[in-house]
């Protein structure tokens, strides 16, 4: 449970002027319906710029506006369904990357992907 409150610390202390997008729930536990709710929102609204990897069951979708990452899991991953989203805050040396993560099955895979990306950078387009 130890992965799981920092995944929640995280959550909690996103400010709020990033609004729904980055941080939609106040708890990293969501439904299989608040999953699939968000995916859809996130693929309606950014589906131009997903990035499929077949090989790691995930799909990465991107808002250049908002400098926001979100890599879904999918159908056969371990930590599905599940997500991460990621955000670059700052400049230069003072820059920063926020992130949090959702999930609707079961927090030991979860929290390993969340840790897993905490120190990965997200593939380019």
């Amino acid at each position: 449970m130890g992965r799981l409150a920092i995944a929640a610390v995280v959550a909690l202390f996103v400010p709020a002027a990033f609004g729904q997008d980055f941080q939609p729930f106040p708890s990293a536990r969501i439904s299989e319906v608040q999953w699939q709710s968000y995916y859809y929102k996130v693929e309606q609204a950014h589906g131009e710029s997903v990035q499929r990897l077949p090989d790691q069951l995930v799909e990465i979708f991107r808002d250049p506006q908002t400098d926001i990452s979100w890599v879904f899991t999918q159908l056969g991953h371990p930590a599905h369904p599940a997500w991460i989203a990621r955000r670059t805050i700052g400049e230069g040396d003072s820059a920063n990357i926020q992130q949090v993560g959702y999930f609707a099955g079961s927090e030991a895979p979860f929290a390993e992907l969340f840790d897993l990306y905490l120190g990965r950078v997200i593939p380019a387009e």
